[in-house]
């Protein structure tokens, strides 16, 4: 989370959507950073709103639009799923290492699933108390550049994207369609975003 007010916007950092790069990007232009931990790094737009805006507004500072990425719900997974097979994670409860992305998927979708398949949806992050999306300006991974002409056109200048945090290179993203249509189900949410409402 980064806040710019003299551009009166605040950007959210959804996990595995390239946040890294763009809080690396903002932070010369961002006052405002909630950089660490991570459950504060990852604020939703609930907790945006129940504590920093209501500060923000008694604080005398304009409402900020807010803005944010959002990734295709498979492609999202395969991230989390690479990023967890690194090195550094085998031998414990978190690693995907030796596993199918089939597996993962399983695991992710279970009632309660296992230490390596337990993350929040994007839309957990992104929507409001009645599960609404609660972002002004929603981009998709994939448009990157338009993302980053928003930036630009916002803050004045041209945006940069250093690399960061990239995850290992994993080819596996197989999924059977019965799986795929379970998954689709589950994350509803997620897939309705990416679909309906970002750009």
């Amino acid at each position: 989370m980064m806040i710019c007010p003299q551009a009166r916007f605040a950007f959210f950092s959804v996990p595995k959507t390239g946040s890294s790069s763009v809080l690396a990007a903002l932070k010369p232009h961002a006052p405002i950073q909630f950089s660490a931990p991570p459950q504060v790094k990852h604020m939703t737009v609930i907790q945006y709103r129940r504590h920093v805006a209501s500060l923000l507004r008694d604080c005398g500072q304009p409402e900020m639009e807010t803005v944010c990425l959002v990734r295709e719900p498979v492609d999202w997974l395969g991230s989390w799923f690479a990023f967890r097979s690194r090195d550094v994670l085998r031998n414990t409860n978190r690693s995907t290492a030796g596993m199918s992305f089939a597996r993962f998927v399983e695991d992710y979708i279970a009632p309660v699933p296992p230490p390596h398949a337990d993350v929040p949806p994007q839309s957990a992050i992104v929507t409001d108390e009645q599960g609404r999306p609660g972002i002004d300006h929603m981009f998709r991974y994939d448009n990157f550049p338009g993302f980053g002409r928003w930036l630009s056109e916002r803050l004045g200048t041209q945006i940069e994207f250093p690399m960061r945090n990239v995850s290992p290179k994993v080819e596996d993203r197989y999924l059977p369609p019965e799986l795929r249509a379970r998954l689709e189900q589950a994350l509803a949410a997620d897939f309705s975003l990416y679909a309906d409402h970002a750009r």
